[in-house]
């Protein structure tokens, strides 16, 4: 259940498997996504399975503690020592759990604060198309708090321009690609 990113031959290559249960009717509808996304064409490929049948007790349960799980990542630098030593080649799940460490809660902690801020323009760099999905389809995601963080950068040696070109070469009609940049352009006013 998740995503898996891959760099090949200047693409990048996303799996998603979501599943959705209707635990009332029993209906279980997992939905399979298969992106590439290069400079030149981005490519989607969708299946969704509609199956009928009694959903496992422990999914339900697994997901409770998922959920449950959100608040203890708020401001965890373990996660960004993580990403840190393996930012060029993340896995979904620790991307993911990137974001779900940033929040209002976190701004009185100075480590975690630069920490984080200076990954955050890192990781746009290396998966600006990533980000825009988990801004779209997470709504745990502090998105709001994030693209704050985007207008107030640590130091000045982070390549502003670069950003916002590369996020500009996204392929996508997203709000959250145009929002991306508007705060990164706000950082030059």
């Amino acid at each position: 259940h998740g995503i898996k990113l891959t760099r090949e031959h200047g693409c990048v290559v996303s799996k998603t498997y979501e599943e959705y249960v209707d635990s009332y009717n029993h209906i279980i509808t997992k939905h399979y996504n298969l992106n590439i996304d290069s400079i030149l064409q981005n490519y989607t490929i969708e299946i969704s399975i509609l199956q009928t049948s009694k959903p496992d007790n422990q999914n339900h349960i697994k997901r409770e503690l998922e959920s449950n799980q959100v608040d203890t990542l708020k401001c965890n630098t373990e996660i960004l020592l993580k990403v840190y030593q393996n930012k060029d080649s993340l896995d979904e799940e620790t991307l993911h759990q990137f974001f779900l460490t940033f929040g209002e809660e976190c701004i009185n902690n100075a480590e975690y604060s630069e920490w984080s801020n200076e990954l955050l323009f890192d990781i746009l760099q290396l998966y600006p198309a990533q980000i825009i999905i988990f801004f779209e389809n997470d709504e745990k995601i502090q998105s709001e708090f994030i693209l704050e963080e985007l207008q107030h950068p640590i130091h000045d040696l982070i390549e502003i321009d670069k950003i916002i070109h590369i996020v500009q070469k996204v392929r996508s009609d997203s709000n959250f690609k145009t929002r991306i940049i508007s705060s990164l352009k706000e950082i030059s006013k």
